[in-house]
Order: structure tokens, then sequence, then C-alpha cells
């Protein structure tokens, strides 16, 4: 079973994507936040991470340069609701 972390500030988006990812039988972790992510990052083995690009505290570009530089094999995909 394929594992993904979410990470995303807007509560609606990321439950929407957990229910989408949990329907195709994927397991799923969720935070509200670029540190809550990266902790839980640390702590756990995943797949894949997607990561919002605007966001208060870390944002997007900063999680994926952690991600990469503890894990370079974890894909990371970065989303935005921002058309700039």
């Amino acid at each position: 079973m394929h594992s993904v972390l979410v990470i995303e500030d807007n509560e609606t988006m990321r439950e929407g994507m957990v229910q989408i990812l949990k329907k195709m039988d994927v397991r799923v972790a969720e935070a509200g936040n670029g540190e809550q992510g990266l902790q839980k990052f640390q702590n756990n083995s995943y797949d894949l991470v997607i990561t919002d690009y605007r966001m208060d505290d870390i944002d997007g570009m900063v999680v994926l340069d952690r991600i990469k530089t503890q894990s370079p094999q974890t894909e990371v995909m970065i989303i935005t609701a921002y058309g700039s």
C-alpha cells in the first residue's frame, strides 16, 4: 500500500484530498501546516508528499528542500490555488 502525506493549511482542501486518496486505497497522513508536515515526515516514511505552495509558517518550497535533503527518493508534489 502506498503512503501519502498531505500538507495543506486550508482544511477544506486538505480534507477533500485525504478523502479522495483514501478511496484510492492509499495510506494517508495529514498536516495543517509546513512545520507539522515536516515533523510527521521525520517520524514516518512516505512514498509521496503533497504540499501547498503558500502557507503561513513554512512554504512549499522549503518543505520540498527539507524533504529532498532528508529523503531524495521521496516524490513531492507542490500545489497551489493561486494562478501566478
